[in-house]
């Protein structure tokens, strides 16, 4: 996929707490990716409503949730504890927006929330709750925009923390009970 390349990731480059997560825009398309110590994971989403989650080498169809309010779907959420670990190698570091790390007991929570052209930005960000931050908003051709927010929150007491200092990263792909997606990273 053509098109310029924005990075993510938590903490700074001397020491990252996340993955580099790259967003990458083409036409209607945006492409979510990470490549995790246990293969390549990557989300595409098509402006058709068909999106499409590439785990290694398997994938798998994903279909765009409904519009929660006129104009605006809750894409998928990217789940970040903020445990160290190696360095990832082959990430160009100087263009990499570094986050800050949650708080500890938190987990840092990055959503993609698309939006059509005719939705009303006004009402949808004051309907946020107030801690969420805004980090990226991406212009799509015809389709309208993907906005990237982050909202913080109490990691779930069944989760088992990361070892201080992990070997790798992994991520599971889960979904809730409204069929929202979740690409959850994981420490080994």
């Amino acid at each position: 996929m053509a098109g310029p390349v924005w990075w993510f990731a938590l903490g700074s480059s001397e020491d990252p707490r996340s993955l580099c997560w790259s967003v990458r825009t083409k036409d209607d398309e945006l492409r979510l990716a990470a490549s995790p110590a246990d293969g390549p994971v990557e989300l595409t989403a098509y402006p058709t409503g068909r999106w499409r989650v590439t785990v290694g080498g398997v994938v798998s169809r994903w279909f765009r949730p409904p519009e929660f309010r006129p104009g605006w779907v809750r894409g998928p959420d990217v789940l970040l504890g903020g445990h160290s670990a190696p360095p990832e190698p082959g990430v160009p570091v100087g263009s990499v927006r570094w986050l800050n790390p949650p708080n500890v007991g938190q987990l840092a929570r990055i959503q993609l929330w698309f939006a059509n052209p005719y939705a009303d930005e006004g009402k949808w960000w004051s309907a946020l709750p107030r801690s969420t931050e805004r980090i990226e908003v991406f212009l799509l051709r015809r389709a309208g925009s993907v906005h990237i927010v982050r909202d913080d929150e109490p990691v779930d007491p069944d989760d088992q923390p990361g070892p201080p200092l992990a070997r790798g990263r992994g991520v599971a792909v889960r979904t809730d009970s409204a069929g929202r997606l979740s690409l959850r990273e994981t420490v080994i």
